[in-house]
C-alpha cells in the first residue's frame, strides 16, 4: 500500500499528471483519494523521500495522541491519561501503522476527533452551542469515509449507544440525521469528485464462513494480549462482572458505556468480515485501552474478593511475559501447529509461566493492602516491559513491508546488474505490480 500511495502522490506532483486519474477510483484496494492529495502536499513541501511520504502518518498518529489524552481525562486522572498514551504508543498494532504511509491511521485519527465531537454534543444544553461540535463531528465523518471507506461509518458505529440513553437520544437523533444528510448526498452525487460507484461499497464487504468467525474469535484475543498485554483486564471482565452480579454496579457515565460499545462492536466486526487482520485490530485497540485504564484505577472497586485480584496479576504477569518473549511465543505456536519439537530453554520458559501464574493464588490470604500493592507491580512490570518492546521494535526492526523492497533496492543501486528478477509472496492482486521496489528504485511510469 505505501508504494501505491508513493506512486499516485509523485504522478499528482507531475505536470503530465490530469486529476480525474486519481478521482476516478474504481475499486476499494486503490489508495485513498484524501491520502494522495495530502502526501502530493507532502511532496512539494518536503521534497519526494520517505519523511514526506510518512509525514501525514505521522502527523495524524500526533494528532491521535492528543485526542485520547484530552478523552481519557474526561473520566481518569491525569496520570491515568497519560498512561493510556504509553499504552498505545507500546501497542505492536499501533506501531504496525504508524510507521508507513496509510490511510487506516489517518481515518481512525478522523473517527476518533467524530467521537470526541459526539461527547462536545452530549454535553451542550443548546442547539446554538451544539453547532460548533456538530460541524466537527461532520466534516470528521467526511475526511474518515473519504480516508478509508470500508471503515468509513465507524463515527455512525458511535451514535447507536445515544438512543438507548433516556437524555440523549435527541443529541443521537441530531446527529444520525447530520451523517445520513451527508451520505445520502455522497451517494446522490455518486462522489461527483471522486467517482466511486455505490455499489463497489457493497461488493468490497466480504463476510466469513461460521467456522472463521468462531477462528477469528479466539485468534483475536490472543493478537489482542500481544498486542497490548495489559488488555486481558478487560477480557476477565465478563468473568468478574458475573462472579459478581449481585453487588456490581456497570459505569453509569456515558463516555465509558460508548467505550465498551466502540470496542465490543469493533471487535465482532473485525471476526464477522473479512478486513486486512494487520490494521484491523488497531481499530478497537483504542477503546479496549481506555477501558483497561479505567479498571485498573479502579481495581479495589470491580476486583472485589483476594481470589479476585489475584486471578488479575496472574494474567497480568503471565501476559506481559508471553507478549514480550517473541522467539518463545513462535516456538510454542511452532510445536502447536507444525509439531516441531521445543527447545530446552522453551521448557524452563514452560515452567517459569507455570510458577509465575501460580504464585499469585498463594497469596490470597494475605491483606488486600497487600495485594492491591501486589497489583501495581504487576502493573508496572507490564508497563516497562511494553515500553521496552516499543522502543526495540522502533530502533532495531525495520517496518516488515517495505524492509524487503528497501533492502532489494539497496542491493541493486550497490551491485547496478543490466538486469534482475524480483521473487516475492503475493498477498493481494496489488502486489503484482511490485510498486514499493519501483518506487524505491525511482522506475515508476508516469501518469
Amino acid at each position: 500500500m505505501e508504494g501505491d500511495l508513493a506512486i499516485q502522490a509523485e504522478n499528482l506532483s507531475s505536470p503530465q499528471c490530469n486529476f480525474d486519474d486519481l478521482a476516478h477510483i474504481r475499486n476499494l484496494s486503490a489508495p485513498s483519494p484524501i491520502s494522495v492529495c495530502l502526501i502530493s502536499l507532502s511532496f512539494k513541501l518536503f521534497g519526494i523521500n520517505l519523511f514526506a511520504l510518512r509525514f501525514f502518518t505521522a502527523a495524524c498518529s500526533i494528532l491521535f495522541f492528543i485526542f485520547t489524552y484530552l478523552i481519557a481525562k474526561r473520566f481518569l486522572s491525569g496520570q491515568s491519561a497519560a498512561i493510556s498514551v504509553i499504552l498505545l504508543f507500546g501497542a505492536e498494532s499501533w506501531n504496525f501503522l504508524s510507521r508507513q504511509a496509510n490511510p487506516e491511521l489517518p481515518s481512525l485519527c478522523f473517527a476518533l476527533i467524530s467521537f470526541w465531537a459526539i461527547l462536545k454534543v452530549t454535553e451542550k444544553n443548546t442547539l446554538k452551542a451544539k453547532l460548533f461540535p456538530l460541524l466537527i463531528f461532520v466534516l470528521s465523518f467526511l475526511l474518515c469515509f473519504l480516508t478509508n471507506i470500508k471503515a468509513g461509518f465507524l463515527p455512525v458505529l458511535f451514535l447507536i449507544p445515544l438512543f438507548f440513553s433516556k437524555g440523549q437520544r435527541a443529541n443521537g437523533t441530531l446527529l444520525l440525521l447530520s451523517s445520513s444528510l451527508l451520505i445520502a448526498i455522497l451517494f446522490l452525487l455518486n462522489f461527483n469528485i471522486f467517482h466511486f460507484p455505490a455499489r463497489n461499497i457493497f461488493e468490497s464487504i466480504e463476510i466469513n464462513a461460521l467456522p472463521l468467525i468462531a477462528k477469528n474469535l479466539f485468534f483475536n484475543i490472543s493478537k489482542l494480549i500481544v498486542d497490548n498485554p495489559t488488555s486481558v483486564l478487560p477480557l476477565l471482565f465478563p468473568l468478574i462482572f458475573i462472579a459478581n452480579k449481585k453487588k456490581f454496579n456497570l459505569p453509569k457515565n456515558l463516555e465509558m458505556q460508548l467505550i465498551i460499545f466502540w470496542a465490543i462492536a469493533s471487535y465482532l466486526i473485525a471476526c464477522i468480515f473479512a478486513f486486512q487482520k494487520e490494521s484491523w485490530n488497531a481499530y478497537y485497540i483504542f477503546p479496549i485501552i481506555i477501558f483497561t485504564v479505567f479498571l485498573i484505577e479502579n481495581f479495589s472497586t470491580f476486583f472485589k474478593t483476594n481470589a479476585q485480584k489475584s486471578l488479575a496479576i496472574s494474567f497480568l504477569i503471565t501476559s506481559a511475559l508471553w507478549s514480550a518473549l517473541i522467539l518463545f511465543r513462535v516456538s510454542i505456536i511452532q510445536f502447536l501447529f507444525e509439531k516441531k519439537e521445543l527447545s530446552s530453554l522453551s521448557l524452563y520458559l514452560i515452567i517459569l509461566f507455570t510458577l509465575v501464574f501460580i504464585i499469585p493464588f498463594l497469596l490470597t490470604k494475605k491483606s488486600e493492602l497487600f495485594l492491591k500493592k501486589f497489583f501495581n507491580m504487576a502493573f508496572y512490570f507490564s508497563l516497562y516491559l511494553i515500553i521496552l518492546k516499543a522502543v526495540f521494535f522502533h530502533s532495531f526492526i525495520p517496518y516488515k513491508n517495505i524492509a524487503g523492497a528497501q533492502a532489494v533496492a539497496a542491493h541493486i543501486q550497490r551491485t547496478k546488474p543490466k538486469q534482475f528478477i524480483y521473487l516475492f509472496h503475493k498477498n493481494s492482486p496489488a502486489d503484482s505490480i511490485n510498486s514499493q521496489l519501483s518506487w524505491y528504485l525511482r522506475q515508476a511510469d508516469s501518469c
